[in-house]
């Protein structure tokens, strides 16, 4: 079985050893802020013996809209070459983990978090607006989409998308 895991790196590189300790992994990649760059290369280091593809990836800018779109794209080109993907959210600066797990909750990635002792799953939460959004809301986005982002009046909308305004 082929296992990804993405993991963030910040102040301690011990809960992405125990990640991989705990779980199979078939490639590890790291996200990482410029602070954290000496322990990736120290993680990169250690890990060159065992034969684990390591691949580190510099978050740069607002964490949170970095990580979501690193995330997307990890997926969307490697996801499909693994049975599963873990996202070690345990390391990294407080922001760079909430970003990590905030992606695992948007994308459906298995989360996890590590102690000394081992590793604790988060519960996996994939959003799918076509299931917490309602149609009529849809058509609404739609019709606001369609006439540009904005329309004169509550009422002209509801003409557009013939639903109520209470709505």
């Amino acid at each position: 079985m082929r296992v990804l895991h993405i993991a963030t790196v910040g102040e301690d590189i011990t809960p992405v050893l125990v990640g991989l300790r705990e779980l199979p992994v078939s490639k590890l990649i790291l996200l990482y802020t410029e602070d954290a760059k000496p322990l990736v290369e120290d993680l990169r280091e250690r890990l060159s013996g065992v034969l684990i593809p390591v691949e580190a990836r510099l978050v740069e800018g607002d964490p949170i809209t970095q990580v979501m779109k690193m995330a997307g794209d990890i997926l969307q080109k490697e996801g499909h070459k693994f049975d599963e993907v873990f996202f070690n959210v345990s390391s990294g600066s407080k922001m760079l983990s909430c970003a990590g797990l905030s992606s695992a909750f948007v994308y459906g990635i298995k989360a996890i978090g590590t102690t000394k002792e081992g590793i604790f799953h988060f519960p996996v939460l994939k959003f799918s607006y076509t299931e917490i959004i309602s149609e009529p809301k849809f058509a609404i986005l739609r019709a606001l989409r369609d006439a540009g982002g904005s329309v004169p009046s509550l009422a002209d909308l509801e003409a557009k998308v013939e639903v109520d305004k209470s709505l």
